[in-house]
């Protein structure tokens, strides 16, 4: 079986990190992603595609990234409930594995060429208590 899935985007705004109880880095995320065709008001409209990194990569998108970044994502997609103020929530998220700066820099150095992260940087623990890192966050229409 195949679950892959690649995008370039810009963050709706400045990433956030977290820890787990067990203090595992984990940093949510939401990018936009534009459509490859225009409305019939002659714009181009949006996916906004929510995105979660583990490790040593949420630690680096949380301190080199900002609201309007371009970035270029590869994971996997994985759907999961929780429970936010009483209502019980879906959420489809890409689980990031790898990422890419596409916004190119002066500076060279090796983070404009990618981090790939091992896929064992998710944590065992539930997320249960974590929900607040993944609540709803609007859209930017200023992306």
């Amino acid at each position: 079986m195949l679950n892959h899935y690649t995008a370039i985007g810009r963050l709706i705004k400045d990433p956030v990190l977290y820890e787990t109880g067990s203090k595992q880095p984990f940093c949510p995320f939401r990018i936009a992603v534009d459509r490859d065709y225009k409305n019939n008001d002659g714009k181009y409209e949006a996916d906004y595609i929510n995105c979660t990194i583990w490790g040593s990569g949420a630690k680096i998108i949380a301190e080199r990234f900002r609201k309007g970044s371009r970035i270029c994502i590869e994971g996997r997609l994985q759907t999961r409930k929780y429970e936010k103020d009483g209502k019980k929530k879906d959420i489809t998220e890409v689980i990031v594995s790898t990422f890419y700066f596409v916004d190119q820099k002066s500076d060279s150095s090796s983070l404009n060429k990618g981090q790939r992260l091992e896929p064992d940087a998710e944590p065992e623990e539930s997320l249960e208590d974590y929900a607040e890192a993944y609540g709803d966050i609007e859209p930017d229409p200023e992306l």
